[in-house]
């Protein structure tokens, strides 16, 4: 049935949405934003432009071992530092419309308990199946200071390409490893002493061929699979649980001392159970999101050098059914980089969020971070292209179109229906929609859409200015969430764009204003870039 049908009553489904679990140890930069944060925020408009309901749910992962390095170069308390920068986030966040419907602090008192429950809880029920073992392995540890070098406090080379890494994973190329893996490792910082030390670790142990047609049946993407394969032949079928810190939920039963709950094993198991709960709590319906036929449509959006532990946890979740189980979708994003680098705050190579919109319209943001969006390949933030692009194509082209449809409308709505137009959305509409199949996210060809709809300045009559900026609210509402607004309010709407509310015909609201863009000047935007240091007393 068509998308723009009056009659279509299409059963309602509805969507839980988690994009990223940013560590709080720096402001939001650009490279942030166009990952799982501008898919799923994009994919929420969407589901609910057609009538279902869409839940946005996301928070920090506090817990990380590079809040703990952050705050140890800056002097601060990991807790004040993972406070300040959770809420830099959500500002940066904010700043380009991406607004979560809950965003997760397990630090705070509203979810701390339940974080540390769900960590006990599922590894109780992982233990009661027998998958659960303890391996000793080989770390790193300074005499000078006491310290385990684990997580951001350990530096080497990447076992698979040889490139720098701090940690134990490859932004580079994907890959996941343990310490004693790591090429050449040495200190992150200026850790003195050293000496190889025996610790003692929970790991889950993998069924292989269980965690291959799990992957399958949510279409992996083949380098997503292939760096999974070469992981399991480096470290075998394991995945880690646990591992040495001072930062991190305690786990009281280790052998080795201090011993944490590592937030990308047990850490994510825990954080998807809590997050699938606020569902619960958001929609009225009381029930996990990702508990067995919860009914709910569930998509998980990370980045690609998060592909190991995401695979991994399907099959972690997938132990843990009826409870809770696997997302239905697992999608992947490439880096964004700008002008051929990655963003890097310590290289003050990046644009933060906040400043930019200062100084930038966010819908034109947004609609450039869609257009060159990392959705299957790395792309590329090329400053000159950004003004270039929305000066042609938004504040050029599609704002001149939208004022001469305006001006063309008369005093009143058009109660005639333009059928060809309406044909013309609908497959535009429909090709969206395609774009936004969780399965392949791509948003390119959702901004590809928009730039389809019809040359609106040819418009002379007040039936196809009507119409066309009807449309053109509904095909923008997903990437430029303020300008679709403003014309839907302008044409008489209450509420957000609807296709349900496509055919009414309310009074004009001439009193509102359509949303004017200024053009970008480049120089400006560059002089923005790297801004700020992202130091706690910046």
């Amino acid at each position: 049935m068509s998308l723009l049908d009056p009659t279509r009553r299409a059963a309602r489904t509805d969507y839980h949405l988690v994009g990223g679990m940013p560590t709080p140890n720096g402001p939001t930069h650009l490279g942030h934003v166009a990952g799982p944060f501008l898919r799923m925020d994009v994919l929420a408009r969407f589901q609910r432009l057609c009538g279902n309901r869409a839940f946005l749910v996301s928070g920090s992962d506090a817990y990380e071992s590079h809040v703990c390095l952050t705050a140890e170069l800056s002097g601060a308390h990991p807790r004040r530092v993972a406070s300040r920068y959770l809420s830099e986030i959500e500002d940066g966040l904010r700043a380009v419309d991406i607004v979560h419907d809950s965003f997760v602090d397990p630090l705070h008192p509203r979810w701390a308990g339940r974080y540390r429950l769900w960590h006990h809880r599922l590894l109780g029920r992982l233990r009661a199946q027998g998958c659960v073992v303890r391996r000793r392995e080989r770390v790193l540890f300074s005499r000078q200071t006491g310290r385990h070098l684990t997580g951001g406090f350990l530096a080497g080379s990447c076992p698979e390409c040889r490139l720098p890494v701090v940690g134990s994973s490859c932004e580079e190329c994907g890959m996941w490893f343990s310490p004693q893996t790591t090429v050449e490792p040495h200190p992150n910082l200026s850790d003195g002493d050293l000496e190889w030390r025996e610790v003692a670790n929970l790991f889950l142990r993998l069924d292989v061929d269980a965690l291959r047609r799990l992957l399958a049946e949510r279409e992996l993407a083949a380098a997503g699979r292939r760096v999974l394969e070469r992981y399991l032949e480096r470290e075998g079928p394991y995945w880690r649980l646990t591992q040495q810190a001072v930062w991190g939920l305690p786990y009281r039963g280790g052998e080795t001392r201090p011993t944490v709950f590592w937030t990308y094993g047990l850490g994510i198991l825990a954080f998807a159970a809590l997050c699938g709960e606020e569902y619960g709590t958001l929609s009225g319906r009381g029930r996990n999101a990702l508990a067995a036929g919860s009914g709910v449509t569930t998509v998980s959006a990370q980045g690609f050098d998060s592909i190991v532990p995401d695979a991994l946890a399907v099959f972690g979740l997938q132990l843990l059914r009826p409870e809770v189980g696997p997302y239905d979708h697992l999608t992947l994003n490439r880096f964004l980089l700008l002008d051929g680098r990655k963003f890097s705050t310590s290289r003050r190579h990046a644009l933060w969020t906040r400043d930019l919109v200062r100084a930038v319209d966010s819908d034109l943001v947004r609609y450039y971070l869609a257009r060159v969006s990392p959705d299957e390949r790395e792309m590329d933030f090329r400053v000159e292209d950004f003004a270039s692009a929305v000066n042609r194509d938004v504040v050029l082209r599609l704002q001149r179109q939208a004022l001469a449809a305006w001006a063309a409308l008369g005093s009143g709505p058009s109660t005639a229906r333009d059928g060809a137009l309406a044909r013309r959305l609908e497959g535009l509409l429909e090709r969206q929609q395609a774009a936004l199949d969780p399965r392949r996210l791509r948003l390119s060809e959702v901004t590809a859409a928009l730039d389809a709809w019809p040359d609106g300045e040819a418009i002379q009559d007040a039936v196809r200015g009507y119409w066309w900026l009807k449309g053109a609210a509904l095909l923008a509402w997903s990437v430029m969430p303020r300008w679709a607004l403003a014309i839907w309010r302008a044409l008489g709407h209450p509420g957000e764009p609807a296709l349900a509310a496509f055919w009414q015909t309310p009074p004009l609201a001439r009193g509102r204003p359509l949303l004017r863009f200024d053009p970008v000047d480049a120089g400006r935007v560059r002089s923005l870039a790297a801004s700020q240091g992202g130091g706690l007393d910046d």
